[in-house]
């Protein structure tokens, strides 16, 4: 919510129905990551912000190595952009 920190849309207007007209009114959607969900009900906006979190919420690497029959795969994730723990 504070300016400069992530890429914003202007959002001109006012923030209660008795408030002063405003430049930018800030918003805090909480749509989380559940893309699923938004979409069911119909919200393609929503599930737009949902899909743009998941794909900026972690960092994934894979590592595999085949031995005879079996493959061992390590799997290392990293918070790189959620807003809390992952």
């Amino acid at each position: 919510m504070t300016p400069g920190i992530t890429h914003f849309e202007a959002n001109s207007g006012k923030a209660s129905g008795i408030g002063p007209e405003r430049d930018h009114v800030y918003t805090h959607y909480f749509v989380g990551g559940n893309a699923a969900v938004t979409g069911v009900i119909g919200s393609e906006v929503h599930q737009q912000m949902a899909e743009e979190r998941l794909k900026s919420a972690a960092k994934l690497e894979l590592e595999a190595e085949k031995k005879d029959t079996e493959a061992e795969i390590t799997v290392k994730v990293t918070n790189s952009g959620a807003g809390h723990n992952f």
